[in-house]
């Protein structure tokens, strides 16, 4: 659920911008949202079970927490990476 609504904000990060610098507010959304669910996925799928591994032998509530929300830490800043470079170039 968190995901889904991180990933919304970052569209409409990305609508908002492209607005204000005069890109084409679609393509702009398009890219945040691909920017978003690629490292996502991408840390989900090759990151999160060695960490989820490493909670089940030694159960923290932080490490539980970091293995369940990092992918939308890292995400969000691939994201703002590329929107810095999209916006600005």
């Amino acid at each position: 659920m968190l995901g889904t609504i991180a990933a919304i904000i970052i569209v409409f990060w990305f609508y908002q911008t492209a607005l204000t610098k005069g890109k084409d507010p679609l393509a702009s959304a398009f890219l945040g949202f691909v920017v978003f669910i690629i490292p996502s996925a991408a840390w989900t799928f090759l990151v999160t079970p060695s960490i989820r591994a490493s909670v089940e032998h030694s159960p923290s509530f932080l490490m539980a927490l970091f293995s369940q929300y990092a992918y939308i830490v890292i995400a969000f800043i691939c994201a703002a990476w590329v929107r810095s470079r999209h916006f600005n170039a």
